[in-house]
């Protein structure tokens, strides 16, 4: 069987001045709720999807672009990420750039 691996490679980057005051928990909430969509592991589909995003005030996550080798997969990743509120804590109002890469081995 197949291993399947989902590396989301990826670095949390602020445009201007950082002011993340745990970055790392935000990235680790963010790949807990984006998983290898059952889609693209039925159809055998990888891709990279690259994700610039904003964080409102509410906790909500504004997506400003998305770009990916992969349609479906550029639009799974957009919608998981518009449809997450994050914790007060994680709140913050700077531009982020995350990279996700769903391969199969």
């Amino acid at each position: 069987m197949k291993k399947i691996i989902i590396t989301l490679a990826a670095m949390m980057l602020t445009i201007g001045i950082v002011n993340a005051s745990n970055p790392t928990t935000l990235s680790e909430k963010i790949y807990e709720s984006i998983k290898y969509p059952e889609f693209a592991f039925q159809n055998k589909i990888e891709g990279v999807v690259l994700v610039s995003f904003q964080i409102n005030n509410d906790g909500i996550i504004n997506v400003d672009l998305a770009n990916a080798s992969n349609e479906d997969l550029k639009n799974y990743v957009v919608t998981k990420l518009k449809n997450m509120v994050l914790p007060v804590s994680q709140r913050e109002n700077s531009r982020y750039n995350m990279k996700f890469v769903f391969k199969l081995l």
